[in-house]
């Protein structure tokens, strides 16, 4: 199996982001912060640059790359009571791709929606299943006819633990 350096790499910015920014390089926008590439050290012939941003994708909580190299999101809008109704239909799992190989992110889908998501902490994809960690649960979800979206009337959910 050929592994994607540069998706690595940005998965592991992505989520050593807080830990290597300094203060005084956060930029406010908004309710939100954010820190400007440069501001990040790499090491050796790694680079940081930006791969994907909202509206692609909301706060997200981690990520996995599949063997096509499309990266796949869980995220926690609705994370703790006072924003438990942002989101009405519940937390997502999203797909995010550079389909013209320029080093961006250029599509973005759902590939489920579901109100039993709030936060979910992990995720990891095999094949055509989606294993979501959702305290205090394991969700399977099995893309059945491999569309890259969840269809209750064609896919499956099992909860595996």
């Amino acid at each position: 199996m050929k592994v994607n350096l540069k998706h690595t790499a940005l998965a592991l910015s992505f989520l050593a982001l807080p830990l290597l920014a300094a203060p005084k390089h956060f930029i406010n926008k908004g309710q939100h912060l954010h820190v400007k590439p440069q501001h990040l050290k790499t090491h050796g012939d790694l680079e940081v640059t930006v791969w994907a941003k909202s509206p692609m994708l909301f706060n997200p909580t981690n990520m996995d790359t599949d063997s096509k190299g499309r990266i796949w999101v869980t995220e926690a809008v609705n994370y703790r009571m006072r924003h438990a109704n942002r989101r009405p239909g519940g937390d997502r799992v999203v797909v995010l791709e550079d389909s013209n190989g320029d080093g961006q992110a250029d599509k973005s889908h759902t590939f489920v929606e579901d109100k039993e998501l709030k936060a979910p902490l992990g995720i990891a994809i095999f094949d055509n299943k989606v294993i979501v960690s959702q305290p205090p649960n394991l969700l399977i979800y099995t893309d059945v006819n491999r569309d890259l979206k969840f269809d209750p009337q064609v896919d499956t959910k099992e909860i595996f633990l």
